[in-house]
């Protein structure tokens, strides 16, 4: 018996295993997800995001897959201010902290505004338990996160892998990833 699907959600999508193997367990929900990537102006290798996008097409069909990569240098200049790069160089590593921080934000008001935009009530990311020493993966945070999305724009939230812990294994099972040990890598392949 063929499971219902919903029509469409959006996940949070960087490219690594664990936003791929979000995105894949949303496709078995949804008709359509669409990969939300974005780029705050500073980050190195953001076209490798479209190695994954297109695993993830050629896996569940192109109909059903579409990958933006979205700017988000402004919204990042409106929250943190105008000379991101010169403030990491001026304070060092503890300014990291705070990039990281305005950088989440900055995402996740983008895809607030994307999802209302477009009309998608749902959208999942790649949080996982495993790196919850960073803030925005706490589940506390998560849990808030959700309340916002939903309370304030009817958006539901997932974090449908947080109890994952072996998700590079996972999709070179699902033939998404060829290698086993993608965590292990510097820059994804």
């Amino acid at each position: 018996m063929a499971v219902e699907r919903k029509d469409h959600a959006a996940v949070l999508f960087s490219g690594g295993s664990d936003s791929t193997l979000a995105a894949a367990q949303m496709l078995d929900e949804f008709n359509r997800v669409t990969l939300l990537t974005f780029q705050p102006g500073f980050l190195l290798f953001i076209e490798n995001t479209r190695v994954h996008a297109r695993k993830l097409e050629q896996l569940f069909g192109s109909d059903r897959v579409r990958h933006e990569i979205i700017s988000i240098k402004d919204t990042i200049s409106d929250v943190l201010g105008a000379n991101v790069m010169a403030d990491l160089n001026e304070y060092g590593f503890n300014m990291a902290s705070l990039v990281c921080l305005g950088c989440r934000l900055s995402m996740h008001a983008v895809a607030i505004a994307w999802c209302l935009e477009h009309k998608v009530p749902y959208l999942a990311d790649g949080s996982i338990r495993a790196q919850s020493t960073i803030p925005e993966q706490m589940e506390t945070v998560i849990r808030r996160n959700r309340r916002f999305y939903s309370e304030e724009y009817g958006i539901r939230h997932f974090s449908p892998i947080y109890e994952e812990s072996e998700s590079d294994r996972r999709l070179e099972e699902l033939g998404i990833a060829d290698k086993n040990k993608l965590k292990k890598q510097l820059v994804f392949n």
